[in-house]
């Protein structure tokens, strides 16, 4: 199935079984947003374009669970007034190669009050890879400007590394 936004406000809501394609034809995408939300109890997804600048994610069930992408700052969030006492949980959703903010999944509800985690831990893993991997680029710049005979330079001009 295909889905084709052409303008911020298109929306569809699909079965969550039915592999998708979206298409983005002439969406200026400096602008827009798209956002999933998942309605597990009716076993749906809704996609919808909206623009960036008139961004709110309201939730207004427990457990509801939104993903924003092609965002790297949180967008507005309402809570009704009937579920003020559910947390919210928010995870950064982020590139896989280059570590950066590429969205947000925002949950209302935690798992302790029974939400499911969903995909929360494969985000959670992914940013748990990233902080490792610039704590290891950290510790090779510190290396580095402590030692100014870095493996690298002694690659360049032959010489063994140091230990």
């Amino acid at each position: 199935m295909h889905l084709i936004f052409q303008r911020p406000g298109d929306a569809y809501t699909v079965p969550s079984d039915i592999p998708i394609r979206l298409i983005f034809d002439q969406v200026d995408l400096r602008h827009a947003v798209l956002v999933v939300s998942e309605n597990s109890q009716e076993g749906t997804y809704t996609f919808s374009l909206q623009r960036k600048d008139d961004l709110t994610i309201t939730l207004s069930k427990k457990c509801q669970v939104t993903e924003v992408f092609n965002v790297t700052e949180l967008p507005r969030i309402k809570v009704t007034p009937a579920m003020s006492r559910e947390q919210v949980v928010i995870t950064p959703i982020l590139d896989v190669k280059t570590c950066s903010v590429k969205g947000f999944q925002i949950r209302l509800g935690t798992t302790q009050r029974g939400c499911r985690s969903g995909k929360t831990q494969i985000y959670l893993h992914r940013l748990q890879r990233c902080r490792e991997k610039s704590r290891a680029e950290r510790q090779a710049q510190r290396k580095y400007q402590e030692d100014p005979c870095s493996c690298l330079e002694c690659r360049l001009f032959g010489l063994p590394c140091p230990d």
